[in-house]
């Protein structure tokens, strides 16, 4: 048993019997000393650490909607974690891939306006995966300003070559397309 009196101690126990239960194929007891962890010691890093653990745990045995819900947990509760960031682009990846693309393009997009480089190393792929939902949503236009702002700051990467690609693609196909201006404070600023 761990002392009451200390709290840190006691969040990192909690943390520790999470870990040992979720490394046992116990999914669902870790959850539940998960929850009772990030209910009674939301200020400690054990707490986001444990549901990030979790919800890869739970992406990795292919249970997605189970994993979403605890990176949704994640991204509310703890949206400064050093977690969030990823959080954050695997619920619009998910989405995208469930072909919910209103869903993803407004999280991919939430991605790019709330989190930086070095704290995530997803923007590229948020914003070519953000402009590519847009596309099939029909919003060329928000598309193709997407794909601009991605082939500008990401040039040489995989997402930004390919967004150079999609962008004349789109202008191939309709030279009198252009670019959704972006507003001042919006997603696209």
């Amino acid at each position: 048993r761990v002392s009451e009196s200390n709290a840190e101690l006691k969040a990192e126990a909690l943390y520790l019997q999470a870990e040992a239960l979720r490394q046992s194929n116990r999914a669902s007891e870790a959850a539940i000393i998960i929850d009772r962890l990030a209910k009674q010691y939301p200020k400690s890093h054990w707490a986001p650490d444990a549901l990030y653990n979790l919800a890869r745990a739970l992406d990795k045995q292919d249970r997605d909607a189970e994993a979403m819900a605890r990176y949704r947990q994640l991204v509310a509760a703890f949206p400064k974690s050093q977690h969030a960031p990823e959080a954050s682009y695997n619920i619009g990846w998910y989405a995208y891939r469930m072909k919910q693309y209103g869903d993803a393009a407004r999280i991919l997009e939430q991605h790019l306006a709330s989190y930086r480089y070095p704290d995530t190393k997803f923007i590229g792929e948020a914003g070519f995966w953000g402009a590519k939902a847009e596309e099939r949503l029909g919003n060329k236009a928000r598309a193709l300003a997407l794909y601009n702002v991605v082939n500008e700051r990401y040039r040489y990467g995989y997402h930004g070559y390919l967004a150079g690609m999609r962008a004349a693609s789109l202008r191939a196909a309709d030279p009198a397309l252009k670019p959704e201006t972006a507003k001042p404070g919006s997603d696209l600023d």
